[in-house]
């Protein structure tokens, strides 16, 4: 009887605002982004919640006391997935599980990273919008973004839209100002355009990367007419190699360039040393994945001629 209680409750949360609290902290959970946004702008310090997995952390390892909880789960305006206007527009809160059939069929290599992102359980509740969020230095689903020129949509103090690229301001820092909140990604539908990415764990699976790179662009008559290289866990916020995508532009995509950008992507980064890499191991393995794509993409190039 005390199941049947509790699914009941459950199946009523589901369908209606709900406003729990206690003498300094507050739980919420809204069906629209209206009544959020409404609720938002009466407190500070506000934590949105969709897996909670990295919230979670700050609550047992750094005893974090967490006053105002939005849970953004249940939310109608946050968790969509729609193909407008040659993007996919996915809602902030929307679970990664259900990206990867859409993400399947337009971008398999980015897929494939989400299958070692974290176990079906937490792909079934965590959001890219929480990755993007938490403004880690190692999230994985950032530099890929990034690579493929994606925007963010941010509502609270009016709605804006802003590059990716231009979201993470320094360790843990971002653009977001108090009162605001992740509305949605728009990452561009490129049909013509290539994009690899490279997780490196010690762990294949359910580990944090101790770098991770991801490299778009379009090569027409084997030359990159676009091209950018985005890495996680290389600085303080995911970072492009300026100055190895400013060499490769336009260039041929043959042998001597590469070994050429490989030197040049040292100048682009200085990593710290901690407990996953040390600034030594993290450098060579930049080098090391240009080398990785420039073998894989010149076997694709092969096996078409």
């Amino acid at each position: 009887n005390d199941n049947k209680n509790n699914i009941d409750f459950l199946k009523k949360i589901s369908k209606k605002n709900v406003h729990i609290k206690s003498k300094k902290n507050h739980f919420y959970i809204h069906q629209n982004l209206k009544e959020l946004l409404k609720d938002l702008k009466k407190v500070k310090n506000s934590t949105f919640v969709t897996g909670g997995t990295d919230i979670a952390l700050e609550v047992t390892k750094r005893k974090k006391d967490l006053t105002n909880i939005f849970y953004l789960g249940l939310n109608k305006d946050l968790n969509f997935i729609k193909i407008q206007n040659n993007n996919l527009n996915i809602g902030a809160a929307t679970p990664i599980n259900e990206i990867l059939p859409y993400l399947e069929k337009i971008y398999p290599n980015f897929a494939k990273m989400f299958h070692r992102y974290g176990s079906e359980q937490i792909r079934n509740v965590a959001s890219i919008g929480g990755n993007l969020a938490s403004a880690s230095p190692i999230g994985d689903s950032s530099p890929v973004l990034i690579a493929l020129d994606s925007k963010i949509v941010i509502e609270g103090n009016g709605r804006r839209e802003i590059l990716l690229k231009d979201f993470f301001k320094s360790y843990k820092k971002t653009t977001l100002k108090e009162n605001e909140i992740i509305r949605e990604i728009n990452i561009p539908i490129k049909k013509k355009s290539f994009l690899k990415c490279y997780k490196i764990s010690k762990r294949i699976e359910d580990d944090i990367s101790s770098i991770f790179m991801a490299i778009s662009g379009l090569t027409i008559k084997n030359s990159f007419k676009e091209i950018r290289i985005v890495c996680g866990g290389m600085a303080s916020i995911p970072q492009m190699a300026f100055k190895t995508q400013k060499f490769l532009k336009n260039k041929k995509f043959i042998r001597e360039n590469i070994d050429e950008a490989k030197k040049i992507i040292l100048e682009d980064f200085q990593p710290l040393s901690d407990m996953r890499a040390s600034a030594t191991y993290r450098s060579l393995i930049s080098q090391n994945l240009l080398e990785r794509f420039y073998l894989e993409k010149k076997n694709e190039k092969q096996n078409l001629d």
